[in-house]
């Protein structure tokens, strides 16, 4: 059976649909295809059924990363039971989303990179400061850190 991992940050549009495409990519490499699979969601409401942010989609090309069709979609607390492992970007879409959750019985959500190297660190939202390059670098290194441990 798959390892399902859901990635989350405020609207889906940025953040999590990369470490999503990033993920995906990575456990391709990796052929691990039949244990592991990604998927990405929002905490918010602001960008439901809108695509990838176009600066993402460029940085993800310019890596050489596979786009596939994606469109926002909010958590609900009955997507907590389909997934094993669930990776917030940062501080605020940990607490966003424990609201939604409300419980987290199987200790399955963590920041993407307390989970990968035990570090406080978080993905700053680019879609505020643009740095959509540094974001790339910082998931692609939990992203690859996480197939390594899975």
């Amino acid at each position: 059976m798959s390892k399902k991992i859901l990635f989350i940050c405020h609207g889906n549009i940025c953040r999590s649909p990369m470490a999503e495409m990033i993920m995906r990519y990575e456990i391709k490499k990796a052929g691990k295809e039949n244990e592991i699979s990604a998927y990405s969601m929002a905490t918010s409401t602001e960008e439901l059924n809108n695509d990838i942010d176009y600066r993402a989609k460029r940085e993800l090309e310019r890596n050489g990363i596979p786009i596939f069709p994606h469109k926002a979609t909010q958590i609900s607390k009955n997507d907590y039971s389909s997934y094993g492992l669930i990776l917030c970007m940062d501080y605020n879409n940990l607490s966003n989303l424990n609201r939604i959750i409300r419980e987290d019985p199987d200790n399955k959500i963590h920041l993407i990179f307390e989970y990968a190297f035990n570090e406080n660190t978080e993905v700053i939202d680019p879609w505020y400061y643009g740095n959509f390059d540094e974001v790339f670098i910082q998931l692609q290194k939990c992203c690859r850190e996480i197939v390594k441990k899975l």
